[in-house]
């Protein structure tokens, strides 16, 4: 019975730190929110280009747990992509997630009424690899949205 106990806790202090950690890999509304006003201040300074730049280069500074800007603009061609370069120049308006919701007109509506909100869709993760729920954070600045999105 001894044995059985000590793996027994040893199994929830294994199980207790895994799930520490994967709740510190998600970032929450907050961040995400945070990180986009962070790329609009970003922007105010030091235009657009170098922002560009940086989220395209995958910078620290606009990359956060599993957060990661993207900015797209009022036709909805995506300008930054700050995991996914291959969909840079490419039009977004009307993509669609893994069950053929229309989440990009979305949040192009949002960005195209000069607004900001969330909208909810299935996409793949960095971290886990897989295709999850996802929220996403867009911000209109400037006649462009700064988006952010969370894993569920």
């Amino acid at each position: 019975m001894g044995l059985f106990k000590n793996f027994f806790v040893a199994g929830m202090v294994f199980l207790s730190a895994s799930t520490s950690t994967m709740a510190q890999e998600h970032g929450t509304k907050e961040e995400a929110v945070a990180l986009a006003q962070a790329a609009i201040a970003y922007y105010k300074k030091n235009g657009l280009e170098k922002t560009l730049v940086e989220v395209n280069g995958k910078s620290d500074k606009f990359r956060y747990k599993d957060l990661y800007v993207f900015i797209a603009d009022l036709d909805g061609t995506m300008l930054a992509h700050g995991d996914n370069a291959r969909i840079v120049g490419k039009s977004m308006a009307l993509l669609k997630d893994a069950d053929g919701n229309p989440f990009a007109f979305e949040l192009l509506k949002i960005v195209q009424a000069g607004s900001k909100g969330w909208a909810n869709y299935k996409w793949p993760n960095p971290v886990t690899k897989g295709v999850d729920d996802k929220t996403t954070y867009v911000e209109s600045y400037d006649k462009l949205g700064f988006a952010v999105g969370i894993y569920k």
